[in-house]
């Protein structure tokens, strides 16, 4: 049995509606060949309108602004950050205890009587 050769298809393109607040240079190009990159999502960062895989949330520009800026820290500021951001997380879990249970994530069960 021979594998097929994927290489003979057409490019994938992204389908951008005319309400999108957003440019192209938002969406993620290299979702659109997977089953579920073609979604239309909002960015939580800039509140632009994207093109990507139904389970991402920032789009394509702020992710690398993003990326540069904490490239841009020296290891000292990279160590607060990362501390900074792992307490709030922590905080995060603590409050909503109905997501973290300590004993794997399952919530506890009822007591029968």
């Amino acid at each position: 049995m021979t594998e097929s050769n994927n290489d003979s298809r057409p490019p994938e393109t992204t389908v951008r509606p005319s309400w999108f607040k957003g440019d192209a240079a938002n969406d993620w190009q290299e979702d659109a060949g997977h089953e579920n990159g073609s979604y239309f999502c909002k960015c939580l960062e800039c509140d632009a309108d994207f093109v990507g895989h139904k389970r991402r949330h920032i789009c394509r520009k702020c992710h690398y602004e993003s990326k540069a800026r904490y490239e841009a820290l020296t290891p000292v500021e990279r160590a607060a950050f990362d501390a900074t951001r792992n307490a709030e997380i922590r905080a995060f879990f603590e409050a909503n205890a109905c997501l973290s249970h300590g004993d794997g994530g399952a919530p506890p069960t009822p007591e029968k009587s």
